[in-house]
């Protein structure tokens, strides 16, 4: 269902280099039904209500995953999968009846719903178009101006450079819900904070790749975290 169809998505961020490697050897479409499928089931018997035996199975496969793939692979999976299964069940809780998905150069993605859809959802809480905007947490549009503390994108691109890496990176972007801008001072001045103390003195460009990645995915972890003081600077209520 909905938690697959997230799981599919989550794939395809890393497919292309995945399906260059397997070009010639297997159809490209079965193995991602094939991942997607035996993923969302592997990872969905944790989530059904006992008193099935589905918990029992999980383990055993988990044990398996174990030996083969090390403990911090597979809780990282594990929690990777929760986190899906949040994002997932909110933003496509409606996905059977998804008619078109469009992403603009901005960044804002705009799913158009079926007219029952629509109709349901005015119903309720939700609108028929829901918007996810993919933010920079390190903000990348931000040269010239000089106003609150700015021009914050240079000073991050060195911080960056240091790691051979581009603002554009995609360690650097996060969907959020609801985004707001302008961001205040605040915002920027603790995340430059958060990722020049994360870099440190590393000495290689591998160390500091290492050490910022770890500093963006942390912040990423809060500014999706509702209440947070990262989300309430860049999201609205």
């Amino acid at each position: 269902g909905k938690r697959t169809l997230a799981f599919r998505i989550a794939l395809d961020s890393v497919w292309e280099e995945t399906a260059a490697a397997l070009e010639g050897m297997t159809d490209p479409e079965a193995m991602v039904v094939m991942l997607a499928t035996t993923g969302a089931v592997y990872l969905g018997l944790w989530m059904v209500p006992e008193p099935l035996l589905s918990k029992g199975i999980a383990a055993v496969l988990t044990v398996g995953l174990i030996g083969y793939l090390g403990w911090d692979t597979v809780w990282s999976l594990i929690q990777g999968w929760r986190l899906l299964a949040e994002q997932g069940g909110f933003i496509l809780a409606a996905a059977e009846q998804v008619r078109a998905v469009a992403v603009s150069s901005s960044g804002v993605v705009t799913i158009e719903l079926s007219p029952g859809a629509v109709a349901m959802a005015a119903q309720g809480p939700r609108s028929g178009a829901l918007e996810v905007y993919e933010h920079h947490i390190a903000t990348n549009k931000w040269w010239e101006a000089t106003h609150n503390g700015g021009p914050w994108s240079p000073r991050f691109q060195e911080l960056f450079d240091r790691a051979g890496m581009s603002l554009d990176d995609p360690a650097n972007r996060v969907g959020i819900q609801g985004h707001k801008g302008p961001h205040p001072q605040q915002y920027h001045a603790a995340v430059y904070k958060r990722l020049k103390d994360a870099l440190g003195r590393c000495r290689s460009i591998e160390q500091c790749r290492g050490e910022l990645k770890e500093a963006l995915q942390s912040l990423a972890r809060e500014l999706l975290e509702k209440g947070s003081q990262l989300n309430q600077w860049i999201a609205r209520d």
